[in-house]
Formats: structure tokens, sequence, C-alpha cells
């Protein structure tokens, strides 16, 4: 077996065709917001890089989560105000159930609490979405609340 080498980085240009290869999961769109296209084509995914380079860094942290360099997820922290960011992610359905998202979770929200002047970051898995609420709370996310057909988890500065 392949020992898998997933790390974080800023997205670039070539990465528009792995990105649509992964995103084209019905899965991966029916866990995100209406705003994620399915299918997930080529456009879809050069679009996608090219507003994460729009983002403001101060502001929102957009990253590629790859393999080998080859990008097989998206992950990212966006500035709310209040002193609170939201925290958004999915990965490629082959690597699913491997532990990859909580450590890449714990990466991005270090990596957050360093950068920006925020107390608290905050997720809104929905309330299907048991996998996506199991990675945050093995990321030290405690459950907050309900939210229209999401569930809100939330992480201090200070960890939970």
């Amino acid at each position: 077996m392949r020992t898998l080498h997933i790390d974080l980085r800023p997205w670039e240009e070539q990465d528009a065709p792995s990105l649509a290869f992964f995103a084209n999961e019905p899965l991966i769109a029916k866990n995100l917001r209406a705003g994620f296209p399915s299918p997930y084509g080529l456009e879809d995914a050069k679009a996608y890089i090219a507003f994460c380079h729009q983002q403001d860094p101060t502001e929102n942290l957009c990253l590629a989560i790859t393999d080998d360099d080859c990008a097989v997820g998206s992950i990212g922290v966006f500035c709310r105000g209040e002193r609170k960011a939201e925290l958004g992610y999915w990965l490629g359905k082959p690597y699913w159930g491997k532990g990859i998202m909580t450590k890449m979770v714990i990466e991005i929200c270090d990596m957050a609490f360093q950068i920006f002047p925020i107390d608290e970051i905050f997720a809104e898995p929905y309330e299907w979405n048991a996998a996506s609420q199991r990675v945050l709370e093995k990321a030290g996310f405690v459950y907050s609340g309900e939210k229209e057909k999401s569930r809100v988890y939330t992480l201090g500065r200070g960890r939970g």
C-alpha cells in the first residue's frame, strides 16, 4: 500500500484537473452548501481557484489539501466579523476514513488563530453528516447548537 504524503498549500492553476476530478462526487456536493456545483467540471475548478486567489489573506485562508502535491481536497477559514471565523472543507472520496481531515482541520485552525485576530472558529455541518461532525469533535470542536438543517460546532482560541 502506498504511503500518503498529505499537506496543505495555496491553490495553483495546475490543480484544476485534479480539483475537478475529486470534487465531481455527488456525496461531496450533498454535504456542502448549495453554491457547490454538481456535477463539478474543469471550468468550476478554474473558477474556484481564481476565487481563492482573490481572497484577502488578512481575512481568509483558502488552501488545497494535497497528496504528493496533487490536490485532493479543499479547506478554508473565513473571517466573519465579531472575532469569529468559519471553517469549511471537503476531501476526495478515496481519502475518506483515514483520519486525514481531522489532521487538516487541526492544522488550519492553528494557522488561523496565529494569523487572524479571532477568538473562535465555527463550522456548520449538515445534521445528517455524522462523519464531518466526528472530524470536528476529534479536532477539539464542541457542539454548540442547531441552525436550520445544520449543527453548529465551535472551537475557541484556547481549544474547545
